[in-house]
């Protein structure tokens, strides 16, 4: 018995997985009327702070650009400039590529890098 009710909460994880966002179609349409270098993340969740800079009230910034495939996800992530230097990079990047943009229009793929800049504070 337990095991199937294990199933089933997978079952329905994996179709809340498939499911688009709720909100997604409504922010893409706004999206749309704009140019595709100003788009931005559908909810984005923010980097996760470094736990030994918050500590030490560090703060910093990272400047990267990314990838945004036809189905809207992010690829391709680098880090172009940072400060301090590697302190940021590894939450910021794990973040980014979490983000979900909007896809692309019907038959249009927009594969350029996008410059983000994000400022971390504790």
């Amino acid at each position: 018995m337990r095991v199937r009710a294990t199933g089933w909460l997978l079952l329905l994880a994996c179709a809340a997985c498939a499911a688009p966002p709720p909100g997604l179609a409504s922010f893409c349409e706004q999206q749309r009327q704009i140019p595709i270098s100003l788009r931005t993340a559908y909810q984005p969740a923010p980097p996760e702070y470094p736990y030994g800079a918050a500590a030490n009230g560090v703060e910093g910034w990272v400047m990267l650009t990314t990838v945004i495939d036809e189905k809207g996800r992010t690829s391709n992530i680098r880090v172009i400039e940072s400060s301090p230097r590697h302190v940021f990079e590894d939450a910021v990047v794990e973040a980014v590529s979490r983000w979900q943009y909007c896809p692309a229009d019907t038959g249009v793929t927009y594969t350029r890098p996008v410059p983000l800049r994000i400022e971390m504070r504790p």
